[in-house]
């Protein structure tokens, strides 16, 4: 696939799964990552490097929408329940990214996949 016909096809999948991600607050990662191993060809790594670095983008950007409209008063007043989903997954990103360094590249996308 050239470059050309590659951007265009991620500038019209990717819209798409911007305004998904945006309504659901989330990045669009379980979205986006299945077309990026499946439609564009990258390896399971880096499909998840890719989607990482493309997530915290749009998740700041979401955020960045979304703060004027929040009432600060209610969102500090969950602030146990924020910081331990934080730190719990924080955790867990680092038990996971860990652990997928063991498996091969075979296993890494079938677990994708099923997930």
């Amino acid at each position: 696939m050239n470059n050309r016909k590659s951007s265009l096809l991620a500038i019209l999948t990717g819209a798409p799964i911007g305004t998904l991600g945006g309504l659901i607050g989330l990045g669009g990662a379980e979205f986006r990552l299945p077309l990026l191993v499946g439609l564009f060809k990258f390896s399971a790594r880096q499909a998840v490097a890719l989607n990482l670095a493309v997530s915290l983008v749009t998740v700041l950007s979401s955020l960045l929408f979304r703060l004027p409209h929040i009432s600060m008063h209610r969102l500090f007043m969950l602030y146990p329940i924020i910081l331990a989903m934080m730190l719990s997954s924080m955790l867990g990103a680092y038990i996971g990214a860990s652990f997928s360094k063991y498996l091969s590249e075979k296993l890494l996308e079938r677990a994708i996949l099923l997930l």
